[in-house]
């Protein structure tokens, strides 16, 4: 009799798990399939050799970092909003500042940023920097 209630359990337990997987699995799956849907994804897919233009939000300014070091710096200053950080950064001219819209030609990328050239300032004060090269995040280079 023993025997014959531990088989029922057994039973009743495997049921409940099957029941469980069956409703587990379609939500595990939904929820994958919105976070893919839900997840930003760049503003643009442009490729070494391809234009640009350089945005950063509704900022007025972007900074280009000289170097991936100074990107990273660049990078966590702006996440704190460290607006001294980056004017320290600007000053050791690791970064310089050009005018959002200014055309730039993507050299390099990786997984986060790319390497560009500045093409054609939009302002004047953006004609000395025509030429330079730096590190900006992926998604600071858009196609319009």
């Amino acid at each position: 009799m023993f025997k014959i209630q531990l088989t029922k359990i057994q039973k009743r337990d495997t049921i409940i798990a099957l029941i469980a997987m069956g409703i587990a699995v379609p939500v595990i799956f939904w929820i994958g399939l919105y976070t893919d849907i839900a997840t930003p994804k760049p503003q643009s897919n442009l490729s070494v050799g391809q234009s640009g233009f350089l945005r950063a939000g509704n900022a007025e300014t972007v900074f280009v970092a000289v170097d991936q070091e100074s990107f990273k710096e660049l990078v966590n200053a702006a996440r704190a909003k460290d607006t001294i950080g980056i004017l320290e950064l600007a000053s050791q001219r690791r970064i310089f500042g050009v005018t959002a819209g200014t055309s730039v030609l993507i050299l390099d990328q990786n997984f986060s940023q790319y390497r560009i050239r500045v093409l054609k300032g939009v302002q004047g004060v953006d004609t000395d920097k025509v030429g330079r090269a730096g590190w900006v995040p992926r998604e600071w280079v858009v196609a319009q």
